[in-house]
């Protein structure tokens, strides 16, 4: 059994799949297998699969139901002892990733997260760390399942939930690490690079799927007593906002972050 599966899905993003299979290829570690799920693209992209046949363990270009429905697949495909989502775009942060978190995993651990570099340009980009330990608060502003070592038997009886179209990851970090309290450890290590270009979502999408997550998790007591704090850190946010470049890159991602919870919480 290999120790890492790399899964990677791709619909209509060829230059970005070419890049991380670029960035798998290089590892210094090899004691791992690539897993395409391609949807079906359009673009050239499922050419790719032909062309980098020889480090591809399994590939596949055929429709899909989305995302979430193509990582399922990918993990009914892999066999390692742990998955990693490098969705096409995503690339390893530097070729001894993989070879930094093999020394440094501990044995048995469900989880594991490293942290990640979130890159737009030369003068916009920043890192993002994974929590030290979990809370529902930092699972709730976010876990990036790019940086993120799962095993595969967990998501195997766990997957994905394909009713939803954003927020089955953040569910899955949200009912397995907070709620069934599976072992977590932080990984000190920068895994991935996260392109920033080009991201975009369905903001009223998020929010209602976000909004049914947390009421289909917790019971309604500790939900309100979230919106209280919630309502409290807006209002922080807002005043710290009034002192910020709002022009700067910085004060986007947090102004966008507030906008997002105050929908939330009402």
């Amino acid at each position: 059994m290999k120790k890492f599966s790399i899964i990677t899905i791709n619909f209509n993003n060829k230059e970005g799949l070419r890049k991380t299979l670029d960035s798998v290829v290089c590892q210094t570690f090899t004691d791992y297998e690539l897993i395409v799920i391609d949807g079906g693209s359009t673009d050239g992209g499922a050419a790719l699969l032909e062309e980098y046949r020889k480090y591809i363990t399994f590939g596949v270009s055929e429709p899909d139901k989305g995302v979430y429905n193509a990582q399922n697949k990918g993990v009914q495909y892999a066999s390692g002892e742990y998955c990693i989502f490098m969705n096409s775009g995503d690339l390893f942060y530097s070729n001894d990733v993989l070879e930094c978190v093999a020394k440094e995993l501990k044995g048995g651990v469900d989880i594991a997260v490293g942290n990640t570099y979130f890159y737009k340009n030369e003068s916009e980009n920043r890192y993002a760390y994974a929590p030290e330990y979990i809370t529902l608060w930092r699972v709730y502003i976010g876990i990036n399942h790019q940086s993120a070592f799962i095993k595969r038997q967990l998501l195997l009886n766990n997957p994905y939930d394909e009713t939803l179209k954003i927020c089955a990851d953040w569910k899955f970090w949200l009912q397995e690490l907070v709620k069934n309290e599976r072992s977590y450890q932080h990984l000190n290590i920068i895994v991935a690079q996260y392109d920033l270009n080009g991201v975009s979502y369905n903001e009223d999408t998020r929010l209602a799927e976000e909004h049914s997550v947390m009421q289909q998790l917790f019971p309604q007591a500790i939900v309100r007593e979230y919106e209280d704090r919630y309502n409290t850190s807006i209002d922080r946010f807002h005043s710290f906002m009034n002192e910020f470049d709002k022009g700067s890159f910085s004060a986007k991602i947090i102004y966008v972050f507030a906008k997002i919870v105050k929908k939330i919480v009402g």
